[in-house]
């Protein structure tokens, strides 16, 4: 469905950018968002493009806050990354919507990148990512990673998964599991419709396999998603 003509009409850019949301689910990341919620500003992401779905008990981020960006503080059985991120879409009511880490930046042309995609007939999809790290190994997780986005449109929250509100309502939303809410909802959103691996990539925090160390962590993860794929089937 050609719900927006923003590639083909320059003029419209603008209004077209205003139907794209972007949901940062957080917990306790307070110092990330401080750095993150700049950045998306610079790049032209306007402030009521932007919703924080934070779900800390303590040092939440402000509701009134010095980028005028929405702030949504969820009751108790909206927590869980799942669950805030169901309920900041719906808080909104954009045509498209966007997922992304708070310590995960992303590239200029992301905005025009995903509507352009939705406009093409992808009903949603995720980026190529690279780690901020110089580790070797981790350069070539985020190759697999792409190849596997390319091949099965499944995509990892640390992605930025983006999607049309339809297909996200046809999908059922993201289920309540964790880990790997990500990976159903995209496996779910796949039966709506064709999934895109957009670059130029995003880049994002490598502290996770740095605490643990690359290969034990990537090892951890890879036997979690056998357990999840095991389950699933059975």
């Amino acid at each position: 469905m050609l719900w927006c003509q923003c590639h083909a009409n320059p003029e419209t850019t603008t209004k077209c950018m205003n139907d794209l949301q972007l949901i940062l689910p957080v917990y306790q990341d307070r110092e990330a968002l401080e750095r993150s919620i700049p950045s998306l500003l610079n790049q032209g992401w306007r402030p009521d493009q932007i919703t924080v779905v934070d779900a800390s008990e303590e040092d939440a981020f402000p509701l009134q806050n010095p980028w005028n960006v929405q702030v949504l503080h969820p009751p108790p059985q909206f927590r869980g990354r799942a669950k805030q991120m169901n309920y900041g879409v719906q808080q909104t009511q954009s045509r498209a919507l966007l997922f992304l880490h708070a310590d995960t930046s992303l590239p200029e042309s992301a905005q025009r990148n995903i509507l352009t995609s939705l406009q093409q007939g992808h009903v949603g999809g995720g980026f190529s990512r690279r780690f901020d790290s110089p580790s070797l190994f981790l350069t070539c997780t985020c190759i697999l990673a792409d190849l596997r986005g390319k091949w099965t449109g499944w995509y990892f929250g640390d992605q930025a998964i983006f999607c049309s509100r339809s297909a996200f309502e046809k999908a059922g939303g993201f289920p309540d599991i964790f880990p790997f809410e990500d990976l159903s909802f995209c496996r779910k959103l796949k039966t709506v419709g064709s999934l895109t691996l957009l670059s130029p990539g995003i880049l994002t925090s490598a502290r996770r396999f740095h605490a643990e160390g690359p290969v034990r962590r990537t090892w951890k993860d890879f036997l979690l998603t056998l357990s999840y794929f095991k389950h699933t089937r059975s």
